[in-house]
């Protein structure tokens, strides 16, 4: 699970923010500057209102990300961004994407997981990943409409 909070998060937000090694320039899930912007005060604002027990207050993605530490980037995309980033994308489709991966993140860490549970995680995992390779270069082989 580490590496999800240190890697994967990350590379989307990099991803998101059209800095993901010039591979995102014009694509449909970059959000505009503007829209960063009150990401980033909305998500350190969003962070007072969690209890510390949860992890380390947000400190703003848009300027102080290189700071940001496995935790909280956990607290981040658990607590804050499913509210956050509602509405920001220019396609739904990508919001709903984000969701059902934190959906996923969700089911991995309950203190307990039946075999049913780690099926469902299982698949919904690979469907994840299927989804994603439909509408992120350098991945896909049609563009995503939907």
């Amino acid at each position: 699970m580490h590496l999800i909070w240190e890697n994967l998060i990350p590379n989307l937000v990099l991803f998101w923010s059209s800095c993901f090694k010039g591979m995102d320039k014009g694509q449909l899930y970059v959000l505009e500057p503007d829209i960063w912007q009150v990401i980033g005060s909305t998500s350190t604002e969003a962070s007072k209102m969690i209890p510390s027990l949860f992890g380390a207050s947000i400190l703003d993605p848009v300027k102080d990300c290189s700071y940001f530490t496995s935790s909280t980037w956990s607290v981040w995309s658990l607590f804050v961004t499913p509210t956050v980033l509602q509405g920001c994308f220019p396609k739904a489709y990508y919001y709903k994407h984000f969701c059902s991966l934190i959906r996923i993140l969700n089911l991995c860490l309950q203190f307990e997981i039946s075999d049913e549970e780690i099926n469902k995680i299982e698949l919904e995992i690979h469907q994840w990943v299927v989804d994603y390779e439909q509408c992120v270069p350098p991945f896909c082989f049609q563009k995503f409409e939907g």
